[in-house]
């Protein structure tokens, strides 16, 4: 968690506290406990927890989180509704989708064994994925940016000087039948014991880097990785930390060969385990990169920024729709996507995600 994330946490905990309810008695049949005999941080009960909260022989504290999430999610729209879709709302939305996925909802598993099928990479930040969706041209080029007016021209661009490229990941996928599942999980195995365990927390989960270590698959919903460091001399911008509603991609490992793609936001970092674990949520398979812009002469920017088109997905289930950087737009917009010197103006429709990183959006062709 950012910096200005965690002191705004800390001025706000007052306020969610109210809406906490622990009981020694259990009012519901929640699985958050507090073990009263213990120093112990509260628990999900789980099939591998170590005691059963509802023995009488021993002394818990309930948590209630249902009331907590209703209130933040009131909260959010409440800012919404007063123009106040910034930090806070984000940080409330966040918090509220990681609470109701992996305490109110949890997805079901299942257990199975899969073989390996295929190199892939994974690859975090928007700007890393765009110049790679868009088959390692830069977003200028992309766009035909020289045909464009001062006024629609990007302000950034998504290749950046030569540098260490460590955050492009060799991988080895497994094969699957859960093609049906929008959640998924991507497993460390045990060869992690061989490092040192500080340095993993450190590096893979704040700089995206992993080194030799090796994923496997025991899940219907789990996608096993054998994830070596990519030494390929081209780079983009440094990624950001990998941290819960990051968005990454999961992709080959050559670019000759037609793409094979899975765009994804990770929905829970589980540290704790032997095998550490990557739980994320599906969001499509056919991407295409792109940019969008404001319509009109609205007083708002008209510059271009990068965006994909996430094509409709029968299996998932899924609509077509926009992934675009936050804050640049709001549902209803009127816009224009632009490939090359090819424009087709669109509507926003409702929106399905938003995160500090990226928001999607339902889309209407005019």
């Amino acid at each position: 968690m950012r910096r200005p994330n965690i002191l705004l946490v800390q001025r706000l905990l007052p306020e969610w506290a109210k809406h906490i309810v622990a009981t020694i008695e259990p009012t519901t049949e929640t699985r958050v406990f507090v073990d009263l005999q213990s120093d112990n941080p509260p628990t999900y009960l789980t099939a591998s927890s170590t005691i059963n909260p509802y023995d009488d022989r021993y002394h818990c504290l309930f948590i209630e989180i249902a009331p907590l999430v209703e209130y933040l999610k009131r909260r959010k729209q409440a800012l919404v509704k007063e123009g106040g879709d910034g930090v806070e709302s984000h940080l409330l939305n966040k918090i509220a989708m990681t609470l109701n996925y992996r305490y109110l909802q949890p997805p079901l598993t299942l257990a199975t064994k899969h073989s390996a099928k295929e190199d892939a990479v994974l690859i975090t930040g928007f700007n890393n994925i765009h110049y790679r969706v868009s088959h390692s041209h830069s977003f200028t080029s992309l766009i035909a940016i020289k045909e464009l007016p001062d006024e629609q021209r990007p302000r950034y661009d998504t290749v950046n000087k030569k540098q260490d490229s460590s955050h492009v990941l060799a991988s080895e996928t497994f094969d699957r039948n859960d093609d049906l599942s929008l959640f998924r999980t991507l497993r460390l195995s045990s060869t992690v014991d061989t490092l040192n365990k500080d340095r993993f927390h450190k590096d893979v989960f704040h700089k995206d880097v992993f080194h030799k270590d090796v994923f496997h698959k025991d899940s219907v919903h789990k996608d096993s990785l054998n994830i070596v460091a990519d030494e390929n001399a081209s780079a983009t911008t440094a990624p950001p930390a990998l941290h819960m509603m990051s968005l990454f991609l999961v992709c080959r490992s050559d670019t000759i060969t037609p793409p094979d793609w899975s765009m994804g936001v990770a929905r829970w970092l589980d540290f704790d385990s032997k095998n550490p674990e990557i739980e994320w949520q599906v969001l499509g398979h056919q991407l295409v990169a792109c940019g969008l812009r404001l319509e009109g002469r609205e007083t708002r920017s008209r510059h271009f920024v990068p965006a994909f088109i996430l094509g409709r997905d029968e299996r998932l289930q899924t609509t077509g729709t926009l992934i675009v950087p936050t804050s640049y737009f709001q549902t209803n917009d009127r816009v224009i996507m632009r490939i090359n010197s090819k424009q087709t103006p669109l509507r926003l429709g409702q929106r399905l995600l938003i995160t500090d990183e990226f928001s999607q959006y339902e889309v209407v062709q005019l």
